[in-house]
């Protein structure tokens, strides 16, 4: 049975996740979601929260109402399985913690404001559960935004990895399609790093796996993900997000860039 995966989509009912560039004027409904997701072929989906200084994001129980760190959902012959992500904006690089369970609480602080310590926040997430980590190497337009993560040596990342605190990094991403792994050692997933409708799916990983293991038992499925992540066994799928798309965000970051210059000088 082949699996295709999204496991960076930010919909716009996580607010906390919002920027000035990628608001909608409205909210995408679960069912409009699952519909478009069937249409382009997404069987599993990380609806992914972001964790600005907060070490508990409750956003993922109040909408699914159940701290299980996933949730099958099916409308009439559509059927998807959301997971859930936590992604936390460090001192270093991002930090993407799929099927995330557990309080995941990182110590210690840092210079930059609203940002964890890169390696608490690793120990957080693995003690917090089996929950797999990846590393979102850069932001989308990186290039021009002020809170952009800085690099690793990749030798680090090669330790990380070989040390169990990662299982592994975005290699590439739909927003920024310019990005690629650092090492040829360390599982590198696709994803889209949405953060309207119509980004989901533009890029993703895909899974094979027995078929007796579908949605018949997702959290068996979740499980079988894990462990293909971990032992770098799946294929991607890279594509880049079309131009108009990446036209409208690129005027709004614009907008909130002069905006911010002429207020708190911040974006």
């Amino acid at each position: 049975m082949e699996i295709k995966a999204d496991l960076h989509y930010h919909p716009s009912f996580f607010t906390n996740c919002q920027h000035p560039r990628l608001s909608e004027k409205r909210a995408p409904t679960l069912d409009e979601i699952v519909r478009l997701a069937s249409k382009r072929g997404i069987d599993v989906l990380a609806i992914t929260s972001c964790s600005n200084y907060s070490a508990r994001d409750n956003r993922w129980k109040d909408y699914f109402g159940k701290d299980e760190p996933f949730h099958n959902y099916s409308r009439g012959n559509k059927n998807i399985l959301f997971v859930r992500g936590q992604e936390f904006k460090t001192d270093k690089l991002d930090v993407n913690v799929l099927f995330a369970e557990g309080t995941i609480s990182p110590e210690g602080s840092t210079s930059q404001k609203s940002k964890f310590d890169f390696y608490c926040t690793l120990d957080a997430a693995k003690n917090a559960g089996d929950n797999v980590v990846v590393l979102v190497q850069n932001y989308p337009f990186g290039l021009t935004r002020s809170d952009c993560g800085s690099k690793i040596n990749p030798r680090i990342l090669e330790k990380l990895y070989e040390s169990g605190k990662i299982d592994g990094i975005e290699a590439y991403n739909s927003m920024d399609p310019i990005m690629v792994s650092s090492t040829r050692n360390i599982p590198g997933i696709a994803v889209s790093d949405g953060h309207s409708l119509n980004d989901l799916g533009w890029a993703y990983t895909k899974f094979v796996i027995p078929l007796t293991e579908g949605y018949q038992n997702p959290e068996l499925t979740m499980e079988q993900i894990k462990d293909r992540i971990r032992t770098n066994n799946f294929d991607t799928f890279k594509r880049s997000l079309p131009m108009s798309s990446k036209l409208a965000y690129t005027l709004k970051l614009s907008e909130a860039i002069i905006r911010a210059k002429f207020s708190s000088f911040k974006i």
